[in-house]
């Protein structure tokens, strides 16, 4: 492995520590695939304007499954320590805001979503 991810993992290995990828498939209403993607982008930024970066992917399959599906990624070095962030981040006001404002737009564009979390080994 070559580059800042193969020298984390062999850090983590090293540490005996296993990053967790939290992935969340949204099921959009129709033809908002392209607003999905950018939306979840903006709320990357968002998290990482309020203190709280996440390495973060959008995914999208144009050719097959459902349509105006988005699945997006995020990996963490831990649950608790994903969660102790983001208590953090809620505690702020106007972090809050943007992200209660970030979240109802979401609402207006999906069905639903389900959320898995992944063990990296």
């Amino acid at each position: 492995m070559q580059g800042e991810a193969g020298a984390r993992l062999a850090a983590r290995k090293g540490r005996c520590l296993m990053a967790i990828v939290m992935r969340r498939v949204f099921y959009g209403k129709i033809g908002v695939a392209g607003r999905l993607v950018e939306h979840h982008k903006a709320g990357l930024e968002l998290l990482a304007r309020h203190g709280h970066p996440l390495k973060g992917r959008v995914l999208t399959d144009h050719e097959s499954g459902r349509s105006d599906q988005v699945v997006v990624e995020w990996e963490v070095d831990s649950m608790a320590h994903y969660e102790s962030a983001f208590e953090k981040l809620m505690s702020n006001a106007e972090a809050a805001r943007d992200f209660g404002s970030w979240e109802e737009k979401l609402g207006e564009m999906i069905h639903y979503s389900v959320a898995e979390q992944w063990t990296l080994h």
